[in-house]
């Protein structure tokens, strides 16, 4: 009997705990190249997501300038909401990858690096999808930390970030979160 009432009262603090909590704000950076998968795979989780969680989550496009951007190879043209100076504030920021030869190029944009630096000194989540993580890694926030990227661009990481020992040989996963 005292199990039932322990588990009541879990279940009980959980479900007012999800109906007390706000939306979870999760801003989305979409750049020219970006591959469409790594945007478009990660943003339908969410918006599935959605359907079994009374709308939990906002999602908020946002560019570096708030203009039109087209995906790899000009697949597919994005309109954000969002720039930089006008992104409310979110929980979590979402950086796609891209091909490694526009990776190695664009994520080292100063102002890129700056909006980074400072969301992740607010507080605000950082998480990658495959070459996104060198967004991440050239604003030095990947510094000391564990994620992962795409097996065939991690020599490329090799020489720009410090890396840290795993225990895992390798992995599947090409999300990091931090």
């Amino acid at each position: 009997m005292k199990l039932r009432i322990n588990l009541t009262w879990v279940f009980c603090l959980l479900t007012t705990m999800m109906l007390a909590q706000e939306k979870i704000k999760i801003g989305i950076f979409v750049y020219p190249e970006m591959e469409l998968q790594d945007f478009a795979g990660p943003t339908d989780v969410f918006v599935k997501a959605n359907r079994f969680t009374d709308d939990q989550y906002e999602l908020l496009l946002f560019s570096q300038e708030g203009k039109l951007i087209e995906t790899e190879k000009n697949t597919v043209t994005i309109l954000p909401k969002y720039s930089f100076k006008t992104l409310p504030e979110v929980d979590i920021i979402l950086v796609p990858g891209t091909p490694i030869e526009v990776a190695m190029t664009l994520s080292k944009n100063e102002e890129i690096i700056r909006f980074l630096k400072k969301q992740k000194q607010k507080g605000t989540t950082m998480t990658s999808v495959c070459t996104g993580a060198y967004f991440l890694a050239n604003a030095g926030l990947l510094d000391g930390h564990k994620f992962t990227t795409h097996y065939l661009d991690a020599v490329y990481a090799l020489e720009q970030v410090h890396l840290v020992r795993s225990n895992y040989s390798s992995t599947l996963s090409r999300i990091s979160f931090l």
